[in-house]
C-alpha cells in the first residue's frame, strides 16, 4: 500500500466481495447459456405434434415370372436390399440351355461354310493368278527364241517346246478363269440363300437366349424386397406375382396425426424423423408433403355433436425423407419411426435466444476487462 499526500492507493487488486460477485454473475450466465443451447430446442417444440405411430412406406414394384417353371433357387430374403439388374431367383432350365448350345453350335457351323465357301474363291483367284504368270513367262521365252540370230540360234526343236509351253499355259489360264466364273456365278446365288439362312439362325439363337434368360428373374429396379411369396421347389405360371420390390429412392412415411393436431400444418413444413433402425444415432430430416385430403373433408363435414370423433380419427400425413441421407442410411419399408413437426417461427426464437445469451457473454467479458 502506497501512500499519496494521505490518500491510499492500491494497484492491481479488486475488493473480495466485488470479485466473488462477478464470479457468481459469470456461472449464472454460463449456467443459463448451457440451458438455452440444450433444452431450448425442446422447449421451442413442445407444443408442435409429434407422433409414434409412423412407418416407413413406399411406391412397390411387382416382380413375376415371364414364364412357367419350378424355382430351383432363390436369392434374396424379405427386407434384403437388391440391385437393378440382381437375380432373384432362378427357374429350372435344363431345356432352355439345350435350345440355346443348338442353336449356337448351328449358327457357328453355317458361319464356317459361307467362310469356307469364301476362302475357295480366294484359291480361285490364286490359281488365275498363277496360270496368268505362267503363260506370260512362257510368251516371253518363245519371243526370246524368236528373236535369237546368228551362231547361238536355237534348233527348231526348242522353238517348237516353247510353242507348246505358250499354247498349254494359255489353256490352264482359260481353265482357271473358266473356274472363277462358274464359283463366282455359284458364290453369288447361294450367298442370298446363305445369308438368309444364316439370319434365320441368328433369329433361333437370339430367340434361345431370351428363353434362357426368362429363366432368371432379376430386378428392374435397386430397392428392398418386400412380400416374398415363392419358395424352393414351388412350381410357378407366367405373370404370377412373386414378390414386390420398394425401390430405395422412392421411400416416404406416413405419420398418422389427429384432425387437431394437423389443423395448422402446412405443405412443405419441416420435421425430424427418429427410426426404430438406428435410434437417437441418426435424425432424418422430412418434410410435409401432403395428406389425406378425402378423410380431412369428411371430418370436417362432421356435426359439433361428433366432433369427439377428430381426438381419436387419425389421418396419414405423408412425409418424404431426405434422400442423401436414405443413401447413407438405408431405410427398410414397414420401419417404425417417431416423427415430430417443426415450426420455423419457434425455431428462429430458440436461434435468436443463443445469439442474445452470447452477446451477454460477451458484455459480460468486456465487463471483467474494465477492472
Amino acid at each position: 500500500m502506497d501512500k499519496l499526500h494521505g490518500a491510499s492507493v492500491s494497484f492491481g487488486k479488486t475488493h473480495p466481495q466485488r470479485k466473488s460477485k462477478k464470479r457468481m454473475i459469470g456461472a449464472l450466465l454460463i449456467i443459463m447459456f448451457y440451458f438455452i443451447c440444450s433444452f431450448g430446442p425442446d422447449i421451442s417444440f413442445r407444443t408442435m405434434p409429434d407422433t409414434s405411430d409412423a412407418y416407413i412406406t413406399g411406391n412397390p414394384v411387382f416382380i413375376f415370372s415371364a414364364t412357367g417353371g419350378r424355382v430351383v433357387a432363390i436369392a434374396p430374403a424379405n427386407s434384403d436390399r437388391v440391385r437393378k439388374g440382381d437375380i432373384l431367383l432362378q427357374l429350372e432350365n435344363a431345356h432352355e440351355e439345350r435350345q440355346f448350345k443348338k442353336a449356337e453350335q448351328s449358327l457357328l457351323e453355317t458361319e464356317k461354310e459361307t467362310q469356307e465357301r469364301y476362302i475357295a474363291d480366294s484359291q480361285n483367284n490364286a490359281q488365275i493368278l498363277h496360270a496368268q504368270m505362267t503363260y506370260q513367262q512362257a510368251l516371253i521365252e518363245y519371243n526370246r527364241r524368236l528373236q535369237s540370230i546368228g551362231p547361238a540360234a536355237i534348233s527348231q526343236d526348242d522353238l517348237r517346246q516353247a510353242l507348246k509351253n505358250v499354247n498349254s499355259s494359255k489353256a490352264a489360264l482359260d481353265i482357271a478363269i473358266q473356274q472363277y466364273r462358274r464359283n463366282l456365278l455359284w458364290l453369288r446365288e447361294a450367298d442370298i440363300s446363305q445369308q438368309k439362312l444364316i439370319a434365320q439362325e441368328r433369329e433361333a439363337l437370339q430367340k434361345a437366349a431370351e428363353a434362357l434368360d426368362r429363366t432368371r428373374v432379376r430386378s428392374p429396379v435397386s430397392g428392398y424386397v418386400a412380400h416374398r411369396n415363392v419358395h424352393t421347389g414351388l412350381q410357378v405360371s407366367p405373370g404370377q406375382t412373386l414378390m414386390t420390390i420398394v425401390p430405395a429412392d422412392q421411400m416416404w412415411i406416413n405419420a398418422n396425426f389427429t384432425a387437431a393436431e394437423i389443423a395448422d400444418v402446412r405443405v412443405g413444413q419441416k420435421a425430424v424423423i427418429l427410426t426404430e433402425m438406428y435410434g437417437n444415432k441418426v435424425v432424418f430430416d422430412g418434410q410435409v408433403e401432403g395428406w389425406d385430403q378425402d378423410a380431412d373433408a369428411a371430418l370436417s363435414a362432421l356435426s359439433s355433436a361428433e366432433k369427439w370423433i377428430s381426438e381419436v380419427q387419425k389421418i396419414p400425413v405423408r412425409i418424404s425423407i431426405n434422400p442423401m441421407q436414405m443413401s447413407q442410411y438405408p431405410l427398410r419399408i414397414g420401419v417404425s419411426s417417431r416423427v415430430k413437426l417443426l415450426d420455423r417461427r419457434t425455431r428462429s426464437a430458440h436461434f435468436s435466444l443463443v445469439r442474445k445469451g452470447i452477446n451477454i457473454l460477451r458484455a459480460y467479458r468486456k465487463y471483467l476487462l474494465e477492472d
